[in-house]
Formats: C-alpha cells, sequence, structure tokens
C-alpha cells in the first residue's frame, strides 16, 4: 500500500497514522498493527481530540479511515477482542479502564463507570459530528467496538476479505459504543440488525453489502482504499461548504421530522445561496470549457 510522509500536524496522535492521499484528502491510519488495532484506554481521549482537530483543519474537506498495516481492521476493544474466557480478574479490566472493583460500593463503581463509558463514546461521536465526510476501508475482521467505529463514518467501502461481528452478546455485555443506535439507521433493515446483534455471529463482505452497511466490496485492501480515496477525492472536488451543510443536515434529519428538516435546509440555503462558492459553481458550469475545467473552491 502506497503511504505518503506521517504530517507533523498530527504528531500528537500516536495510535493514528495521519498523511495527505489527494488534495484536501486526510488519510488516517489505524497505527497498532502488534495488536490488531484494538482500542486501548488512551484511544478513546485521542480519537475524540483526533476528530476535532479534523474538524478545523481548513486544508482536509474529506478523511479516509483505513486499518492501515494491521492484517485486520480492528479486532475491538484490546483485552476484551482476544479472550476466550473470561476471569473474575480480567473482568474488573475488561474495559481498560484502571478502575478496582470495591466490595460493598456496586452503586458508586456503576456511576463511575457511567462516566468512563460516556467518554469512550465520545471517541465515536466525534467521528459522526466531524464536519467534514469520513470514509472507511474495511478490510480484514471488523469485531466489535470496530462497528462502532464505522457505524459513525459517513460511507463504508470493504475489500472482499472483510468480515464483521457485533460481538459483545458474546460477552454478556451490550454494544455500547454506537451499534445498536446508528447501525439500524445505517441500514434501514431492523431484522437482520436484530439478528446479527443478538446471535454475535460473524458475516461476510457480502453479506453486508446486500442489507447496506458497505456500498461496495472490492477484491483486496489496497483495491478497497483506493476506491475510498477516490470517493473522498470526489467529495473534495465539491463546495466545501456544501458537503459540510449536506452532512450536517443529513445527520439533523436522523432524528428531526421531515418538517423540521425541511425548514433548516431552507435557511442554511438563504445563506449560501449568496455565497462565493455558489457563484463559482454556477460560473463554472456554464463555462464552455466545465468538461475540461473543473470549479475551484477556496479553503474553509
Amino acid at each position: 500500500m502506497p503511504r505518503g510522509e506521517p504530517l507533523a500536524a498530527y504528531a500528537a496522535f500516536p495510535s493514528w497514522r495521519a498523511t495527505m492521499a489527494a488534495p484536501a484528502v486526510l488519510q488516517l491510519d489505524l497505527a497498532r498493527p502488534e495488536r490488531l488495532n484494538a482500542l486501548h484506554a488512551a484511544m478513546w481521549d485521542e480519537t475524540a481530540q483526533l476528530f476535532r482537530h479534523v474538524a478545523q483543519d481548513p486544508d482536509v474537506r474529506c478523511v479516509v479511515l483505513t486499518g492501515g498495516e494491521s492484517r485486520i481492521f480492528c479486532a475491538g476493544i484490546d483485552k476484551i477482542s482476544a479472550a476466550h474466557g473470561m476471569t473474575d480478574r480480567c473482568c474488573s479490566q475488561v474495559l481498560d479502564m484502571g478502575l478496582e472493583m470495591e466490595t460493598g460500593a456496586a452503586d458508586r463503581t456503576a456511576l463511575r463507570l457511567q462516566i468512563q463509558l460516556k467518554r469512550m463514546q465520545a471517541a465515536f461521536t466525534a467521528i459522526a459530528e466531524c464536519r467534514v465526510p469520513v470514509v472507511a476501508a474495511v478490510h480484514g475482521a471488523c469485531i466489535g467496538a470496530g462497528i462502532d467505529m464505522i457505524t459513525a463514518c459517513d460511507i463504508r467501502i470493504a475489500s472482499r476479505d472483510a468480515r464483521f461481528s457485533v460481538k459483545e452478546v458474546d460477552l454478556a455485555i451490550v454494544a455500547d459504543m454506537g451499534t445498536l443506535q446508528r447501525l439500524p439507521r445505517v441500514v434501514g433493515h431492523h431484522s437482520w440488525v436484530r439478528d446479527i446483534c443478538l446471535t454475535g455471529r460473524v458475516f461476510d463482505a457480502a453479506e453486508a453489502e446486500r442489507h447496506g452497511l458497505v456500498s461496495a466490496v472490492l477484491p483486496d485492501r489496497d483495491a478497497a482504499v483506493e476506491a475510498a480515496v477516490a470517493t473522498a477525492a470526489c467529495i473534495a472536488s465539491k463546495s466545501p461548504v456544501a458537503v459540510v451543510g449536506t452532512k450536517q443536515t443529513l445527520n439533523y434529519t436522523d432524528d428531526h421530522t421531515v418538517a423540521d428538516g425541511l425548514d433548516r435546509v431552507a435557511t442554511l440555503n438563504a445563506a449560501l445561496l449568496q455565497g462565493q462558492d455558489t457563484a463559482i459553481a454556477i460560473r463554472a458550469f456554464l463555462s464552455p470549457h466545465r468538461k475540461s475545467k473543473s470549479a475551484v473552491f477556496p479553503k474553509l
């Protein structure tokens, strides 16, 4: 897989490798291949901060998220992903949050756990709320928290060898990082969602594509990443104001009525129609050279 030079501006996020894959396209590779990209304690805050940083980067108009050099996309949460059996000691560390279970203090421990779980959830919420679109390229296994992560992305592309599992039910817990909330909205097929979430069974890329979890299936990892970069480059060539507005409107529509959504987009376009990007796009469309010369929009 061709790799560019890591970006110094993203050096503060060591669990990720950041490069520019195309003009205005930031590629973010999970960078824990030795642990199959399993998410450890430090990654939760790091990932939330990373995507907030991306949202403020004027040079980025779209993101491609990949499994990097790992042989799989993501093995889930570290210490859960590799566990075949759970001891009492392992259970006390299962979320890798360093909490001691105090005898007779389950209520207080529960409150502390709730705070930590909300902090972990914020990592993937930051992906969903990042103002620029995020395109995931999935290869190999995508387990547990890996599905939480990709359902927070805007577009998902897989390699033929990709396989998926909402694994939490097999560990006697409820998926709590976003899959149960986002997956039904992503695929719109509640029977299938309940099937995979209640059984924890493994399903392949073809099944994921059939039910709408992924947009396309490519022959291998490199082809999947290449397709994701091409999609992101197409998005990045559009007006960044229109792209941001479209993503925000789609997100808003998830939990509002049609009437609310129409009212919001009318207000949004009332402003955009007066902006410079609309004028640039119209001039480019009316130009006799439009087939050979695309509109060029300023940074955000």
